[in-house]
Parts: C-alpha cells; structure tokens; sequence
C-alpha cells in the first residue's frame, strides 16, 4: 500500500505526491497556495482527501482504467470542473476519456476517489445495481446531495483514512485485501446512493457566446507559450470586446486576461528553473524570453506568486 499524509507549501511537490495523476497546476494569483494532502493508492483504487488555498487551474490526466468521482467535504465549495459550475452540494462523475480540468479557489476542500474500472463494474454486477451502472456511462455527472450524504459519506472516508494511517504509524502491514475491505463500505454508500435515486439524463446546456470566446482565447494563450499574445490579438481572435473577454476571465479564473497571461508565462518560467539544473543557466534570458522584459519587476512578481526568488528556485 501507499499511504501519504502532509502539508505542501509549493504546488509541484503535491503534484508529486499525487500518485497515479499526471497533473499541472497553475497558480493563477499572487502567493497564497497552501495544500494538504491525506490519500492511500493500491493497484484496485485511491482515495484521497485534499485541501487547497488560492487561485489554481487545474490541468492533468487522470489515472487510466480508473473511474473517477468528487465529492465535496462541505457545501462551501465553489469551483469550476469542465467548465460548469459546481458547490459544495454536488457529487461529480468523471466520464470514462475525460481528464482533469478544472479551477479552484479559497478552501476547495474534496475527496477524489478513482476506482479500477473492473473492480467497479463487478462490484455493480455482483450487486444487481441496475439503475447504479447508468451513472458511469456518456458524459460527466453531476449529481445534486442532501446535506445528510454529505455528513455520512465524510464520516465513513474519514474512518478509513484514519485507519490506514494508524497502520502505517505503528507499523502494521494489513494487506491490500484487508483495506479492500474496509474500502468496500465506501463503495457500497456510493453505490446504493446511485441505485436509490433514479437517474435522469440532463441535457448538457449550450455554452455561451462569451463562454466559447474565452476558451479560444485561453488556447490561444496555451497552445504557443513562447508568443504570448496581447489583450487586442486575443479579442481578434475569440471575437469579442475587451470588456466582454474580460467579465468572461474574472467569471471563471477570478483574474484578468491581462493576469492570466502573466501567470501563465511566470508558471511557465517556473517549470524552467525547476527542470534546469545548470550552473550556467541565466534566469535573465528565461525571464526575457518569456516577455519580462525589467529584471527587478519580474523578481518581484515571480515572488508574489511562489514566495520564493528565482534564484531559489533554481536551487532546488
């Protein structure tokens, strides 16, 4: 088994915890991450309960032959998952080929638990849940909770992530069955929460026009990072006014175009430092490369966002 429980305080080195995820988080505002992490991973399935603080998107690939869900800790919960709204009151339902993509803000707060997509569908199979197997079919769910769900569902995680840990603090080796087992009991409240409510297909709404203009803009400035484009060209481009692409920005990411783009470009700069290990590397051409065209500013933004200098960053 692998059971990880910590407190991060820079965004890649809870990336690395996150066994199983292939993630990229962008820190979207200026220095105020702050993340923990409590998750156990086997090869039949992961749960994990994370904490984050700050303005994060967040991009990855999901674990591969997994089904994924999230279920919130509290319904002070407000994100965006694929580009929907979603609280503290909603269950969600990754659908089979779809990865992460989504944008956090203060005290996100969920369990994720992805389950062997074999080990699922027998574990439905074998209890007859007819009505259970349509919600992990065709597109992402979302799926309305009572109060109550909530408070039971947080308690049962608890328990079991609170007896993994106590293995592993005194040093006990159960096996892969026996928390298997103890998992199970998660599973069977997931389960028959879906086979006691009927599930009706909810026609996706049409996204809107300033919707569909921000995520053109958004690839834009994603597709070609060494070319960042200013505020006119991605107005151009996605079709709308400045002040329109601007409401849209600060709808979804909490920030302007214009601070979305720096943040793009200073997590970009970050990844350099943290891949180049060379003592011959200059973070002034990095930084001029990426558009920072005044040192003593870009040391200062890049500060701002990571509480770090560049400098110690390539350190690491």
């Amino acid at each position: 088994m692998n059971f990880i429980e910590a407190n991060f305080e820079h965004s890649e080195h809870f990336q690395e915890a996150v066994s199983m995820w292939d993630l990229d988080f962008r820190i979207l505002s200026k220095n105020n991450f702050s993340s923990f992490l409590s998750i156990y991973t086997n090869q039949k399935f992961q749960i994990g309960r994370t904490k984050l603080d700050g303005k994060i998107q967040q991009l990855g690939i999901r674990p591969k032959g997994f089904r994924t869900l999230v279920v919130p800790v509290h319904n002070a919960n407000n994100f965006i998952w694929l580009n929907k709204k979603t609280d503290g009151k909603q269950l969600l339902i990754f659908p089979e080929n779809e990865n992460i993509d989504a944008v956090s803000y203060t005290n996100f707060d969920v369990y994720v638990i992805s389950i062997e997509e074999s080990y699922l569908f027998e574990t439905i199979e074998y209890l007859g849940y007819r009505n259970a197997k349509k919600y992990f079919g065709g597109s992402e769910k979302q799926i309305n909770l009572s109060e109550l769900f909530v408070k039971e569902f947080h308690q049962i995680a608890d328990e079991f992530l609170y007896y993994v840990k106590s293995d592993k603090e005194n040093g006990l080796n159960h096996s892969i069955k026996a928390h298997t087992f103890q998992f199970d009991n998660i599973i069977l409240y997931l389960l028959r929460f879906f086979e006691n409510n009927e599930y009706r297909y909810i026609i996706k709404p049409k996204m809107r026009r300033r919707d569909i203009a921000m995520k053109k803009a958004v690839d834009l400035i994603n597709n070609d990072l060494d070319v960042m484009p200013t505020i006119s060209q991605l107005c151009r481009y996605s079709g709308i006014s400045e002040r329109t692409l601007e409401y849209a920005f600060l709808e979804k990411f909490q920030v302007t175009p214009k601070d979305y783009i720096k943040a793009t470009r200073l997590n970009k700069i970050r990844v350099e430092l943290l891949r180049n290990n060379s003592k011959d590397c200059k973070i002034s051409n990095i930084a001029l490369f990426n558009g920072f065209w005044h040192m003593g500013q870009f040391a200062a933004d890049y500060k701002k966002w990571f509480g770090e200098l560049p400098s110690e960053t390539l350190k690491r």
